[in-house]
């Protein structure tokens, strides 16, 4: 069996999945012509000239051969069993190529595709809790204030609490008014549930909890807060930089590595059981 990759850069990744691999005793780097094939690959600026790539492998010792393939040389690859990494453009490049290869693919995360992009992770909170009654009360609270949000696609609800009280609450709600939906439809009712979540006319109940803050004067540092639905990416990313130390929620998944921003800024994750 061959090993066949795209190697952009050299990480643990990698080195990792050469480890496990070294046993395929040949790796093939995939070549300028055909990442020239691919926009994804051939836009993607940290890229190191393929024939580095090998080099600096070759130097580990992990295999008996490292070289660069390009299309004029695939040839060679006809009647071996190859195995790659699990990412949409080496299956695209390999369907085209080597149509009738029996491919394995590996599953190590190696670099972002399209089809990770999507992927629905559970989040693995820090603590989960089905005794905490402060938590479970606040959880209620923002419940209700879900409940509230005009949004068919989800309802979201939010409470930030910090000092012994209830400093904001909020839901997700449509702009510009939270009628827009009934007149215009809603874009969201074209798209799957939890894909480009980008593409929205509403503010999450996250955001509008800080915007509040922002309006009002009032710091967030501390601060804890209690939201039905795990954040999105975005928001995610907004509650690591706020100063918010808790992040509670009932239900969700983390999309794009939403859960590790805030374990990087030291946000406590919580998941309040029913």
């Amino acid at each position: 069996m061959a090993l066949i990759l795209y190697v952009p850069v050299l990480h643990r990744g990698y080195l990792e999945l050469f480890r496990r691999r070294k046993n395929e005793r040949e790796l093939f780097i995939i070549g300028e012509s055909l990442i020239a094939d691919s926009p994804q690959l051939s836009r993607e600026l940290r890229r190191v000239d393929p024939s580095a790539i090998a080099k600096m492998i070759g130097s580990l010792g992990i295999f008996q051969s490292v070289e660069v393939v390009e299309k004029t040389g695939l040839k060679k690859l006809a009647d071996k069993k190859i195995i790659s990494a699990d990412e949409i453009e080496m299956r695209v490049l390999l369907e085209k190529y080597l149509p009738t290869n029996k491919v394995t693919y590996d599953t190590t995360f190696l670099r972002w595709d399209a089809k990770k992009i999507q992927r629905l992770e559970p989040v693995s909170p820090d603590v989960k809790t089905t005794t905490d009654k402060l938590a479970k009360k606040l959880m209620k609270m923002a419940h209700h204030e879900a409940q509230k949000s005009f949004d068919w696609f989800r309802q979201v609800g939010a409470v930030l609490w910090a000092q012994d009280k209830i400093l904001a609450v909020a839901y997700n709600q449509r702009l510009p008014t939270p009628h827009e939906a009934y007149a215009v439809d809603d874009p969201r009712n074209h798209l799957e549930l939890g894909a480009d979540t980008h593409l929205r006319q509403t503010i999450h109940a996250e955001q509008a909890i800080l915007v509040q803050a922002a309006r009002d004067g009032f710091s967030v540092k501390g601060a804890s807060l209690y939201v039905t639905t795990f954040p999105c990416p975005d928001c995610a990313a907004l509650i690591a930089r706020s100063g918010i130390s808790e992040c509670y929620f009932r239900e969700g998944y983390s999309k794009l590595g939403g859960s590790e921003p805030l374990k990087r800024a030291g946000v406590r994750i919580v998941k309040v059981a029913d």
